[in-house]
């Protein structure tokens, strides 16, 4: 597997007077900086309202690599039958969720009221992600660290 890095780019969002959207994609030279991006961004903000009349509601700064020679899927691979991981956070009573897309059925609980339906959080490469998302770089979306998974579930799309 080799990955191989894209050019980064910026997505503003902008809102008119009707509320409705449209966005704004600039790329950004290889190696830039977060922090370079996100200060020459804002004075790019500042220009270009003048020339829109609309209100900025987000900003993304995207960092994306794609796989140069993808290996093949399982079998039974389906991203539609997606698993959800529930974990407490630092903050008391906030959560956080991983959803898995594709998640594998030999990956499910085989006994209890929930068999065929909770995911084996014992199951070694269960156990193998959820310590990984444990370590400390991952948070819900309020920033709130993952300290401990709670629950997992399958959850069937259509």
């Amino acid at each position: 597997m080799s990955w191989v890095a894209q050019q980064p780019h910026i997505i503003w969002t902008l809102r008119d007077g009707s509320s409705s959207l449209g966005m704004i994609k600039g790329y950004l030279p290889h190696g830039a900086t977060v922090a370079a991006a996100m200060s020459g961004a804002a004075a790019r903000r500042s220009l270009l309202v003048p020339v829109t009349g609309c209100v900025f509601v987000r900003e993304s700064i995207i960092y994306s690599s794609i796989e140069s020679a993808p290996a093949a899927p399982a079998p039974n691979a389906n991203v539609l039958r997606a698993g959800v991981l529930m974990f407490a956070t630092a903050a008391p009573g906030q959560l956080g969720a991983v959803a898995l897309p594709g998640l594998l059925p030999g990956l499910l609980a085989l006994e209890g009221c929930a068999a065929g339906l909770d995911i084996d959080t014992a199951h070694p490469d269960v156990m193998a992600l959820v310590a990984h998302l444990l370590t400390g770089a991952y948070s819900n979306p309020f920033g709130h660290e993952l300290t401990a998974v709670i629950a997992g579930y399958m959850q069937e799309r259509q």
